[in-house]
């Protein structure tokens, strides 16, 4: 029944677009096109333009970069030598990356000399690696936040720890001779 509707009212819309001088078929194929396929949420056309911008970003970017690259700058060759390597919103290009961080080394950059002579070492870290990494340097985090603890046990300055031995020596205690310490 709900197909029937539909179509009737399409039907409508249709001769309203002849009677008006309209083109039907672009308003047609747009609604079947949004009959067929599953309606997006407001999240996933967001998501969508996002990823597009970023994606323009990233395209604009890179085209800087070559742009400084080709002109010399070590800085740019080097960035996208190690882009390319890695295959990081680009394709991997071993080759590519070669290049680059060639003409980036002629002029002495010492990071793209340590890429082309440890090419052949390089490889992506594991998931273990990465996950242990992570956990160290969060416990550095809180180790560094955290507040510091008092020592345990009586502090008492040097003065006042003689006048206290003197006095233990003189109700008859030996030098060293400690109290047993109490614990729970």
């Amino acid at each position: 029944m709900n197909t029937v509707l539909l179509i009737a009212c399409i039907g409508i819309i249709t001769g309203s677009f002849i009677f008006l001088g309209l083109s039907p078929m672009t308003f047609t194929d747009a609604v079947f096109v949004r009959i067929m396929n599953k309606p997006k949420s407001l999240r996933d056309e967001i998501n969508e333009t996002t990823h597009r911008k970023k994606r323009s970003y990233m395209e604009a970017a890179q085209r800087y970069l070559i742009a400084a690259a080709q002109q010399g700058n070590q800085y740019a060759q080097y960035l996208l030598g190690k882009l390319n390597l890695m295959g990081k919103d680009v394709p991997k290009d071993k080759a590519a990356a070669v290049r680059w961080f060639t003409l980036s080394a002629t002029q002495g950059n010492i990071y793209a000399q340590f890429f082309l002579d440890n090419m052949d070492n390089f490889k992506e870290p594991s998931l273990l690696l990465s996950g242990t990494r992570l956990l160290h340097h969060l416990s550095r985090v809180f180790s560094d936040n955290m507040p510091l603890l008092k020592p345990l046990g009586l502090q008492i300055d040097r003065k006042r720890r003689l006048k206290l031995n003197e006095k233990k020596r003189a109700a008859g205690h030996a030098r060293g001779d400690h109290e047993s310490a109490m614990s729970l």
